[in-house]
């Protein structure tokens, strides 16, 4: 805001002074009240060189000041005397009240420095309609504001939803397309696109949320997905094959995290508990529980498979299907103790994953002790003469769970 001195400055000068005075440069006063700093300052008069004129602290106009024109946040507040309690706040703090919504008055202190966060979230939330207009305002810099531009910023001039289109539309005429400009604003806000991304978050909802793959066909789902991603044109929805061979990799991954976790965050043996169950439409399912000391020591379990139990339940067709759970998990040469009830196909079930272990050199001993211990009416234990660590198979849900120092 450029100072008017030629107007204000009085037209007499300063006489020529005799060889006896000594020069002093004469300070006269005078009133701008246009000054957004209101502090007193001093400059030289373009008029007279001796002449030193000194600007008066008055307060600033309320309306378009330097900080509007710096930032366009400004046209949608007018600056107020108090805060919304009343008070006139501390030394250096300033009151802006809202134009628009519920006309919220918002200080900014002197320890913010003059950061307008605060009015932009504000505009943001009480009026989308002038925020857009705000936005226009800071991506469209070197538009010149017009006297109606500034009038329906302020709130003096309010418009019709058919009034702001057309305003909106002779903006973009003036300074390129709005639309282009609040859509490269949102893409900058939210990343760019990432299909990758997309499809992942798009395959855990169908586990977590029990889905079938077929969901991701549905006429309604693929309209939804690409109704929330109308602003770009570069959304792929996968299909059924591709979202269940992404699935299936979720699962491989998980494996293998899974493993690395038993190798590297594990210690000791792992024991297993495992029992059969049949739905009510009569599909087999056996599961298997992994039980283990973590390096710091907390004992935890994990369910390592619940897998389908294809054909009869023989000891035979269950040790094979817990014997390859166990290879792939790494955890044939860890084995301690199996968790059983009593069942007869669990004694088969255990000679047979002795004998699998026994081809693949894994120490491991299904015997029977005829003897029981404690009050456990039937037990597992390793034969006595057997070498490398014991293996025992309590069978019986009576019998005791073995403790930290059996193993």
């Amino acid at each position: 805001m450029l100072f008017q001195l030629a107007d204000v400055l009085p037209t007499k000068t300063v006489a020529a002074p005799s060889k006896k005075q000594k020069l002093r440069a004469r300070v006269e006063t005078v009133e701008d009240e246009d000054s957004p700093r209101r502090q007193a300052a001093r400059a030289q008069s373009p008029v007279d060189p001796d002449v030193i004129v000194e600007m008066a602290p008055q307060p600033s106009s309320s309306t378009i000041t330097k900080a509007a024109k710096k930032n366009p946040i400004y046209f949608f507040y007018d600056k107020v005397a108090h805060s919304s309690d009343g008070s006139a706040g501390d030394d250096g703090d300033c009151h802006y009240k809202c134009y628009h919504g519920n006309k919220k008055i918002i200080t900014i202190t002197k320890k913010m420095k003059s950061n307008v966060s605060t009015l932009v979230s504000n505009l943001r939330a009480c009026s989308p309609v002038m925020f857009r207009l705000y936005e226009w305002f800071k991506s469209n810099p070197s538009h010149q504001l017009t006297d109606e531009d500034v009038q329906v910023a302020s709130g003096k001039k309010s418009l019709s939803p058919e009034q702001s289109k057309l305003y909106f539309n002779n903006l973009d005429i003036q300074a390129g397309t709005l639309e282009s400009a609040l859509k490269k604003q949102t893409e900058n806000e939210a990343g760019p696109w990432d299909q990758e991304k997309f499809e992942q978050l798009l395959a855990e909802w169908i586990v977590a949320c029990d889905q079938a793959f077929e969901e991701v066909d549905r006429p309604e789902l693929r309209a939804l997905l690409t109704y929330a991603h109308h602003p770009s044109s570069n959304l792929h929805i996968p299909h059924r094959d591709a979202i269940k061979r992404r699935i299936m990799k979720m699962g491989e991954d998980n494996v293998e995290s899974t493993k690395m976790m038993f190798e590297t965050e594990t210690i000791g043996k792992v024991n297993i508990s495992l029992d059969a169950w049949t739905s009510s439409n009569n599909y087999a399912f056996l599961a298997i529980v992994a039980h283990y000391v973590t390096k710091d020591g907390h004992l935890e379990e994990l369910l390592i498979d619940f897998a389908e139990l294809i054909g009869e339940h023989s000891g035979e067709n269950m040790a094979d299907t817990v014997w390859k759970s166990l290879k792939r998990y790494g955890l044939e040469h860890r084995l301690f103790t199996f968790m059983l009830d009593n069942a007869s196909n669990n004694d088969t079930m255990l000679k047979a994953i002795e004998q699998r272990a026994h081809a693949e050199g894994i120490e491991f001993n299904a015997a029977l002790i005829a003897a029981p211990r404690g009050n456990c009416p039937r037990a597992w234990a390793a034969d006595a003469s057997a070498s490398g660590p014991p293996q025992r198979l309590y069978q019986s849900p009576v019998c005791p769970v073995p403790t930290l120092a059996d193993i």
